[in-house]
């Protein structure tokens, strides 16, 4: 079996980065304690799901284990999703080079994809990464 090299986008990077930032950002201007276990309680769950797109790129954790088939993009390529909690990583896949790349972050607290996501996420999916 090939190994599978992960890459994370620019795109996938920066919005991993500007999201650390913008929990930061709302940690320190939280006043309460209250207000800071509400951030950390959004916090945590972000920080588990970038670090396991981290753990992907770098070999920690095999594509297999992690991502879900999602569809075909129209140029034929597989797309697969990394879903932790209420975040979600889409990543495309060239089979013929054994690269899958992390494209985009989304929040599907924020976004109504979730319910569209549910009904065509397959379980498990290894069959790209054999």
């Amino acid at each position: 079996m090939e190994a599978w090299e992960v890459i994370l986008s620019p795109a996938f990077k920066a919005k991993l980065a500007a999201t650390r930032t913008e929990f930061e950002n709302r940690l320190n201007q939280a006043r309460s304690r209250r207000a800071v276990e509400e951030v950390l309680a959004q916090y945590e769950p972000f920080k588990t799901f970038a670090l396991l797109a981290l753990d992907l790129r770098d070999h920690k954790s095999p594509p297999s284990e992690l991502l879900r088939y999602y569809e075909t993009s129209e140029n034929g390529n597989p797309l697969y999703l990394l879903i932790s909690e209420r975040w979600c990583g889409l990543f495309t896949a060239d089979v013929s080079k054994h690269t899958c790349t992390g494209i985009n972050v989304y929040d599907l607290s924020e976004i109504p994809l979730l319910k569209r996501l549910k009904g065509r996420i397959q379980s498990p999916f290894r069959r790209h990464f054999q």
